[in-house]
Order: C-alpha cells, then sequence, then structure tokens
C-alpha cells in the first residue's frame, strides 16, 4: 500500500491510510507529535488510526536512539512488541492460515481470556508482588484499584476493538 506524505513541523507524517478519513483531531496530535524536538525521521501512521488520549492510536513515533511503537498504549492497556524468530519468508506457507490458527490458540482473546489474574499462574514472586500491589490499593477510589485489576486481569489477552497479532517479514539492510 503506497503511502501519503504530510508535512510537519519538523518531521514529515507517513499516512498508510486515506488522509481524507482521518479524524480532524487526530491530525492534530500527529502534527502535534512531529513537532516535538525528540522525534526523529517521521510519524509513521498505520491504517488503523484514530484518535488517542495523548498520543494516535495506530502511530509509530521514531525517537533519537529508540522507537515507540505504542506510545498510545499506556492510556488503553495495550502494547506491541516486535519478535525475531528464526524463520524466513521462504519458510513459510503461502497459506498461513494454520500459521494464524496456532496464534489463536495461543493468544487468549476477549476481557474474560483469564479465569485469573495471570500474575497469579507466573510464579511464586512476580504472584507475590502482584497480591502485595493489590493490597496496597487502599485508600485508592474504587473506580481506579477496579481498572488496576482488570489490566492486570488482563495481561497478555487480546481484547476485543483494536487488539491484533500480527505477522510480518521484515527485509534485511
Amino acid at each position: 500500500m503506497p503511502s501519503n506524505v504530510i508535512k510537519g513541523d519538523r518531521v514529515p507524517i507517513r499516512v498508510w491510510a486515506p488522509v481524507h478519513e482521518i479524524e480532524s483531531e487526530a491530525l492534530r496530535q500527529l502534527k502535534g507529535v512531529a513537532s516535538l524536538p525528540w522525534v526523529a525521521h517521521h510519524v509513521a501512521v498505520m491504517p488503523d488510526v484514530h484518535v488517542g488520549k495523548g498520543a494516535t492510536v495506530g502511530s509509530v513515533i521514531a525517537l533519537r536512539g529508540a522507537v515507540a511503537p505504542a506510545a498510545v498504549g499506556v492510556d488503553i492497556g495495550c502494547g506491541m512488541a516486535a519478535m525475531r524468530t528464526n524463520l524466513t519468508a521462504e519458510d513459510l506457507p503461502d497459506d498461513l492460515k494454520r500459521l494464524r490458527s496456532k496464534i489463536e490458540d495461543a493468544i487468549p482473546v476477549g476481557p474474560n481470556a483469564h479465569a485469573a489474574p495471570v500474575w497469579e499462574s507466573a510464579g511464586a514472586g512476580i504472584a507475590a508482588r502482584g497480591k502485595a500491589l493489590m493490597d496496597r490499593g487502599e485508600g485508592v477510589p474504587a473506580g481506579m484499584l477496579e481498572d488496576a485489576r482488570t489490566a492486570l486481569d488482563r495481561m497478555l489477552a487480546l481484547k476485543a476493538g483494536a487488539s491484533a497479532a500480527e505477522t510480518a517479514a521484515l527485509a534485511k539492510d
């Protein structure tokens, strides 16, 4: 899919989505990020772009010395990780349906994906720290404490909405 470029104050905004379909508030956020002094090269905008709290959902921000593939993850409880495997594109079949099924079987999906908080089954040390974190919640407003419990319960699961697992082949330079 070809990209479009929007002029930013410091770096360009490279968009892999129809620009006319992007919300005006999301465009404002993207332009704000493109004006920051620590942003390098360009701001990348994926097809799932939409306004977020503070940062635009579907954006990847290259920083000097780092990359922020999911800057928005803090407020919606999501994140992204790139994992290198020993596979090459030639190792994969033309039809990736079986691989997709295996990924879906391995990653819990939905708000009730775990029977218990994942930290409870992650080993004694992590379970103790998770319990201590929740026990320290005395005095915290109930809604905030419940949000924290929900976040812990949903770790390592794909929720509904804009969550995804992706497989990609990258070219080596």
